[in-house]
């Protein structure tokens, strides 16, 4: 069969402090590919970051966006039309030198979507179909959006080994803090800490059953309020920053238990680099972890957990903001409140 051409419009990334422009092209649709009508797609921190300042892996002139809902409308072999869909972005191509040595969340392998997340329309070819998830009518497109995010804090807390008496802090009130809250609860651990900077982020921490600690960085009140009810603290046995924030960074360390860990979630800037008190982390046989992305398997479980309403991500979706409306993304980031943004169509 022919392939039928099916024209889409696309958020294109102009390069830093140049914004968004939209351009118009064509996919070429068959029944071996799947065809997506977007139904919701998230414009994370990541791209904000690039219209201000710059992304190491988003070139200009490219499609924004790898984090999409929506539904199946072409007739293929592969998906039944009509189904609700979720694609997971970062497919390993098997055969780069990660890949061969079993790091394939690195897989530097670029992303199967085509032509981007923030589109009208997007086409998965037929070799990346099992990329594709369905899910039912109790997920909706808003919450289905956010499988990735909630991935990436899977393999975070699964690199951390958190045990269940743990005294755990997370540096952060944004959405990857609060979902890193929401899965430390649900696996039982009883001791957990967030920073947040806005009395509603507090409000949210509460509601997940997390104690809020002050927004400011006072040390000594942070203390204070750890050893309320553990006269024994004497720091924490893991501190998540999930800010990406050189002064967080140099802060949190100070607040590592010896034998602790730092687990560095945020994405920090190129170039970046901190002051850290290394004769303390060497006598105190601190571990400092890096994550970034997620291993094999880790899409699907963070999709049942979404099913299983073990993240609870509607309280997390702050923002909205219509397709063809992209120019005033900056302005809802600066909100103090925004938290999540989604595009709509």
């Amino acid at each position: 069969m022919e392939d039928k051409r099916v024209e889409t419009k696309c958020a294109i990334y102009n390069g830093v402090e140049k914004g968004i422009s939209f351009e118009k092209r064509d996919l070429h649709v068959n029944t071996r590919n799947v065809l997506i009508k977007v139904e919701s797609s998230m414009f994370g921190k990541a791209l904000q970051r690039a219209l201000v300042q710059g992304h190491p892996r988003i070139e200009p002139n490219s499609v924004l966006g790898t984090l999409f809902s929506g539904t199946v409308v072409n007739e293929n072999i592969q998906i039944k039309r009509g189904s609700r869909v979720v694609v997971n972005p970062h497919k390993p191509c098997k055969k780069c030198l990660n890949c061969m040595n079993d790091r394939m969340s690195l897989c530097s392998s670029n992303t199967a979507i085509n032509p981007g997340g923030i589109s009208e329309y997007v086409l998965i070819e037929e070799e990346d179909v099992d990329s594709i998830f369905s899910f039912e009518d109790s997920i909706c497109f808003d919450e289905a959006v956010l499988t990735e995010i909630v991935a990436c804090v899977l393999e975070s807390i699964d690199k951390a080994d958190v045990k269940k008496n743990d005294k755990v802090l997370i540096a952060g009130s944004g959405i990857t803090a609060f979902i890193h809250a929401q899965i430390l609860k649900s696996m039982e651990i009883t001791y957990v800490h967030g920073l947040y900077k806005s009395q509603s982020r507090k409000k949210i921490y509460e509601k997940i059953g997390v104690i809020p600690i002050c927004n400011e960085w006072d040390h000594e009140e942070i203390v204070l309020k750890a050893k309320k009810g553990n006269s024994f603290f004497d720091g924490y046995d893991v501190v998540f920053e999930v800010v990406g924030s050189k002064s967080v960074i140099e802060k949190c360390i100070d607040l590592v238990a010896p034998k602790g860990k730092l687990i560095l979630f945020g994405g920090y800037p190129i170039n970046e680099e901190v002051s850290l008190p290394l004769n303390d982390i060497h006598y105190n046989e601190i571990n400092i972890i890096g994550t970034y992305h997620y291993s094999q398997g880790l899409f699907e479980r963070a999709l049942d957990f979404i099913r299983e309403k073990k993240v609870l991500l509607d309280m997390l979706i702050t923002n909205r903001i219509m397709f063809d409306e992209l120019d005033d993304v900056n302005r809802i980031f600066n909100l103090e409140d925004c938290i999540t943004l989604l595009v709509k169509y």
